[in-house]
């Protein structure tokens, strides 16, 4: 009794720090936003006041967005927020914080149901404690929802074997991680037929519901089969009143393949063992995805896995036969990707699974156990103290740190003297610009001209009275344009006036202003 007393407290503290790191200051960590969240909230903000998205398209089931095309759920899931909470910077990291603690529980739910209970614990300690998992949830990016809704449909899947209902629930959240993420087309489809098939082995009786609920997958999947008819072979696209099956402006599905295996071995070996070459939004080289030294756990887990398969069985190991087909069929379809830290986010829930299945070996010595979970209690206090703490002074050029409160100084300036702005920033301004002065659709697409078309990642030069400038030069400085630039140039407006905000100054003209 005491025991499991113990175990609920254990359990309930690791959900209090699961949230509070997730959700405290989470419009302050990180400072400021990132291209692609911005791009996000305007899809959503936009669909909400003027019925379209970006490029005019209703409810499409795939952004045009940068001209590649992005995902469509968070942006939907955004518009349910933006309703009851309204358009607020933290609104657009609540819903990733919430689907992190979500997918938190499920994975302590799937530990706890496949290996009891003290493992599901350790499981929710340490994916707590993650590097990755804390670093997506405290920022927008639609992409690092799909672990949480993956971990989330796997749940439901083991929870199916004893009562059949939960195929439905795990087969209809497959179904939204498709529109999650897109790198997840490719992998469910090599994915769901494993462990499906390994379903029908242990529960012949049920192809009924098998059937209906592959039913149920195949007729989510309608629109971005639909997608890819019009996008892969020529088919017309679909502008519709309820939805939209939009022409991509760049199609970059030829990204997959087994060509360039060096340089994609090499990638992975990077985000994985050394844990470093990623961009500062997506690790913390001093900490990696997992910590430092994360493989022991992971190859010890690995034969916890193996071991657990040989000894029970395939009918009785069930949990461990789905983390062992996750990750086998994940690292296959890993190999055939320009891998970074995001694109094979799919892999982290069952690597970090095994990870705990490893660590779990320690804690039958006392005296072990407890060494171990002092280290990660350590290594993550340090990661907290740089992560709260330093992070900010290096993570600034990436989410543009000031760049709300510039523009709209510079809005007042541009309203007292009709200048155009010119924002100097190769950090892909553009998005915020429409998220923080809440452009229009009809003025953004009337106005704009691309710099180059087509492109995967288009960038404006112009539009409303905006420019657009990557690289700053001091000999193109005009005398009747407000500036905004990095502080760093600000020396060479001596005939502006200036005002710093975070890393930008705004340069207003001397004689305009008089």
């Amino acid at each position: 009794m005491i025991k499991k007393l113990g175990t609920k407290c254990y359990f309930w503290f690791l959900i209090l720090l699961c949230v509070v790191l997730r959700v405290v200051l989470l419009d302050k960590v990180p400072l400021g936003l990132n291209q692609d969240e911005a791009y996000g909230a305007y899809e959503a903000f936009s669909m909400l006041e003027f019925g379209v998205d970006s490029w005019g398209y209703r409810n499409p089931c795939y952004f045009v967005s940068w001209g590649s095309g992005m995902n469509v759920m968070y942006a939907n899931l955004l518009k349910l927020f933006f309703l009851v909470f309204g358009y607020y910077d933290w609104v657009i990291r609540f819903p990733q914080a919430l689907g992190s603690i979500l997918g938190c529980y499920a994975f302590y739910l799937f530990l706890k149901k496949g290996y009891g209970e003290k493992v599901g614990v350790l499981g929710l300690f340490l994916i707590t404690i993650m590097p990755w998992n804390i670093m997506e949830a405290r920022w927008g990016l639609e992409s690092a929802m799909l672990p949480s809704c993956l971990m989330g449909a796997v749940w439901f899947f083991l929870k199916a074997f004893d009562k059949v209902k939960f195929l439905y629930l795990s087969l209809f959240l497959f179904g939204i991680s498709l529109y999650v993420y897109a790198i997840s087309w490719g992998f469910l489809g090599l994915f769901l037929p494993v462990i499906v098939g390994y379903f029908w082995w242990s529960n012949k009786k049920e192809w009924k519901n098998i059937l209906c609920g592959g039913a149920i997958l195949v007729l989510m999947s309608v629109p971005l089969i639909w997608f890819l008819a019009v996008n892969v072979w020529g088919w017309q696209e679909y502008k519709g009143e309820w939805f939209s099956i939009p022409k991509l402006v760049y199609w970059r599905g030829n990204e997959w393949g087994y060509d360039d295996i060096k340089i994609k071995l090499d990638a992975l070996y990077y985000i994985f063992i050394l844990q470093s070459d990623m961009v500062i939004r997506e690790v913390i080289p001093e900490f990696g995805l997992f910590y430092r030294y994360w493989w022991i756990a992971f190859l010890m887990g690995g034969y916890v896995l193996i071991r657990d398969v040989v000894d029970n069985g395939f009918e009785k190991a069930r949990a461990s036969v789905i983390i062992l087909c996750w990750l086998v069929v994940g690292w296959i379809y890993a190999l055939g990707l320009y891998a970074s830290g995001t694109r094979v986010n799919f892999l982290f829930m069952p690597m970090t699974a095994t990870m705990v299945l490893g660590a779990g070996l320690f804690l039958k010595n006392k005296w072990l156990g407890g060494g171990v979970v002092a280290i990660y209690l350590a290594v993550f206090f340090l990661f907290v103290k740089v992560y709260f703490g330093q992070y900010d002074k290096v993570i600034g050029s990436y989410f543009s740190v000031g760049l709300k409160d510039a523009l709209e100084y510079a809005e007042k300036e541009h309203q007292k003297n009709l200048l155009n702005v010119v924002v100097v920033d190769g950090i892909a301004s553009y998005p915020k610009v429409l998220w923080y002065q809440k452009i229009k659709q009809s003025d953004f697409m009337g106005s704009v001209i691309w710099k180059q078309f087509p492109n995967a990642y288009l960038e404006p030069k112009w539009f409303l009275y905006y420019e657009f400038v990557d690289e700053f030069s001091n000999l193109k400085i005009r005398n009747n344009a407000i500036y905004i630039v990095e502080k760093k140039h600000a020396p060479f407006f001596y005939m502006f006036d200036k005002k710093e905000f975070g890393r930008f100054v705004v340069a207003v003209p001397k004689e305009m202003r008089s």
